[in-house]
């Protein structure tokens, strides 16, 4: 029997880890979801192994997510990285950064459909979660919605 995929979720305010939590029960996926308040916790408990990480922008005052990412590349290259900001966190990375990026960063008010193929491709790997990003809307396998034409009036009376 395979085992279970490992997420990790890091953030002091808990709310990183309601948003997977229900994001996966969306998918009707099974995974072992650890929650950790800061980095060394992620870090030490990064060691046990561990398919995808997700973090929150502003994991404490000494650390950034985007920093934390790195550290967890340089810890496990395999492992996925997703950072997920608050309505007060940028909205996007500079381009360069976010092309270069061994992680992928995600701002509030999330894309549903985008948030939730980030999270299945990251427990694939960080190749699929890239691919995933920049995947058109319409869903997983890629298919656009058919035009159905202009919407026809409605007489009221």
């Amino acid at each position: 029997m395979a085992s279970k995929p490992r997420i990790i979720t890091v953030d002091p305010a808990w709310n990183i880890s309601r948003i997977v939590s229900s994001a996966i029960n969306l998918l009707d996926r099974s995974v072992i979801q650890v929650d950790v308040p800061d980095a060394n916790d992620a870090l030490e408990e990064l060691e046990r192994g561990c398919n995808l990480v997700v973090s929150a922008y502003e994991i404490d005052d000494d650390m950034k997510g985007f920093e934390f990412a790195l550290r967890v590349k340089k810890q496990s290259p395999e492992t996925s990285v997703i950072i997920l900001g608050d309505l007060d966190d940028p909205d996007d990375m500079d381009e360069e950064t976010a092309l270069d990026s061994p992680f992928v960063y995600l701002s509030r008010p999330f894309d549903m459909q985008k948030l939730l193929r980030v999270l299945v491709a990251g427990l694939e790997g960080h190749d699929a979660m890239m691919s995933a990003l920049n995947a058109p809307a319409g869903g997983q396998n890629g298919m656009t919605p058919a035009d159905l034409g202009p919407v026809p009036t409605l007489d009221v009376n």
